[in-house]
């Protein structure tokens, strides 16, 4: 059986029970809304500072250097640069937003993996041991994460009754869930 997956911009047919099928993939664009906005308005504002340079640059340099007779001609370079400037511009934000969207994936998923299962222990449920993909940051803090969850629930284990009690959201040194 051939199941067909995407990864990043192909598409790649897979056959069954091959390691490739036990890829993990995230499904959303955008797992951490703030930050992964707050990184897309920050790259959408240095590309329109690079867009005002450019033109800037384009307008000096078509004042300094045209003759004084021929204006008309400059004038008509200038605005054919500026077309073409604009539209490769509009052409190439999406595919670099896109980029980075995709990008961020490998430093906001492991950390959205890491708060959900400190969410489940805050719960007191036994979480299992969490594994990264291949290539997202912060690979040692999921096996730093492991030993502490891995203690906790050996406790619990042990001892249900101790460490059963949830600590209420908001408490004294209880960090909220975004905080």
């Amino acid at each position: 059986m051939t199941k067909v997956v995407f990864l990043g911009y192909f598409r790649i047919p897979l056959v069954a029970g091959s390691l490739m099928t036990q890829i993990n993939q995230r499904r959303r664009q955008f797992i951490d809304r703030p930050v992964q906005g707050m990184l897309l308005l920050r790259a959408s504002y240095y590309w329109a500072l690079t867009l005002g340079t450019q033109i800037a640059v384009m307008i000096l340099l078509t004042l300094t250097a045209s003759p004084p007779g021929e204006s008309y001609v400059a004038g008509a370079r200038f605005r054919l640069y500026l077309r073409l400037m604009a539209v490769a511009s509009v052409i190439i934000l999406p595919v670099i937003l896109l980029d980075l969207v995709r990008l961020s994936h490998r430093w906001v998923g492991p950390i959205y993996r890491i708060r959900t299962a400190l969410n489940a222990l805050s719960r007191g449920e036994t979480v299992p041991p969490i594994r990264f993909r291949d290539g997202d940051c912060w690979q040692e803090l999921a096996g730093d994460f492991n030993v502490v969850a891995g203690e906790l629930n050996r406790l619990r284990a042990a001892s249900p009754d101790a460490v059963t009690q949830e600590i209420p959201r908001g408490a004294p040194g209880v960090p909220s869930a975004r905080g």
